[in-house]
């Protein structure tokens, strides 16, 4: 009898843990590439060799703490490459703290209701009516 292999499907989600002992952050910072203006993050790390290293981030997004509807609501919200990004604080099953994230479709952002505005010509008419007395 054979097995079924079960494929998960991770596209738009990922999952953030805390550091690895070795790493640390190192600074942060802006970086100008031909004009264009990148925020980064520098992380200390050290490869297996022992030699050190620094990895150099570059911001793609923001996440914001969320209003709690119910337990399932996400904890942090917030915007990823035009996309939004949720997360859910939980822990590894090493009692570590993780962050599941989940990327979805941009929400729609409500539009303002557009108020009325006379033309110039349309109010000083309006400032002509006569007024009986």
């Amino acid at each position: 009898m054979s097995e079924e292999k079960k494929e998960y499907d991770n596209r738009n989600r990922g999952v953030a843990f805390t550091p690895f002992e070795n790493q640390q952050y190192f600074l942060q910072g802006e970086l100008d590439i031909d004009g264009q203006q990148l925020k980064v993050n520098i992380i200390r790390d050290q490869l297996k060799s022992g030699k050190v290293i620094f990895n150099i981030y570059q911001k793609v997004g923001v996440l914001f703490d969320a209003e709690k509807k119910d337990g399932k609501s996400p904890d942090l919200t917030g915007e990823i490459f035009d996309k939004r990004l949720a997360g859910w604080k939980a822990l590894t099953k090493f009692d570590k703290p993780m962050l599941q994230m989940r990327v979805s479709e941009a929400r729609p952002k409500p539009e303002e209701p557009k108020q009325e505005q006379p033309d110039q010509g349309q109010q000083a008419n309006d400032m002509d009516d006569e007024i009986p007395f």
